[in-house]
């Protein structure tokens, strides 16, 4: 599960309670980031993953929902 992503400029803090940002909507909106091609997230397991801006929607939909059931294979 998607515990934080890199999102560029024109961002809410984690810590804001407003932030209701959702993963799969907001890391291919054409965000800025430092990288080209897509955006690092941190996991629950602790690991850090580049994802592609290319990645399909669901297993991005599925990796930002904790205990979804989904099953994910390399992404």
């Amino acid at each position: 599960t998607i515990l934080a992503f890199e999102v560029g400029d024109n961002f809410k803090p984690w810590g804001d309670p407003t932030n209701t940002a959702v993963p799969a909507e907001r890391m291919n909106s054409g965000n800025k980031t430092a990288f080209r091609g897509g955006s690092h997230v941190l996991l629950g397991d602790g690991s850090v993953r580049f994802l592609s801006e290319n990645i399909d929607p669901a297993v991005l939909k599925a990796l930002s929902t904790p205990d979804g059931g989904e099953r994910i294979d390399e992404f």
